[in-house]
């Protein structure tokens, strides 16, 4: 039997995980900096698709 100041102790964490899974499994959302790079990353590839789509465009309209 667990003695009443360790069940205390172990009732009063906080910071302990619910269960195996949650610690091993589930992925921590990242932070903010991590999102905001990827804001940027994302923002970067829309404009380059977007330059590489309007000089197909005109390649095609002045070959017409």
């Amino acid at each position: 039997m667990i003695g009443y100041n360790i069940e205390l102790q172990l009732e009063g964490d906080t910071n302990r995980h619910g269960s195996y899974k949650s610690v091993y499994y589930q992925d921590p959302l990242p932070d903010d900096p991590v999102i905001k790079a990827r804001e940027l990353e994302c923002s970067r590839f829309k404009r380059i698709q977007q330059s590489f789509v309007t000089s197909i465009k005109q390649s095609l309209i002045n070959n017409n």
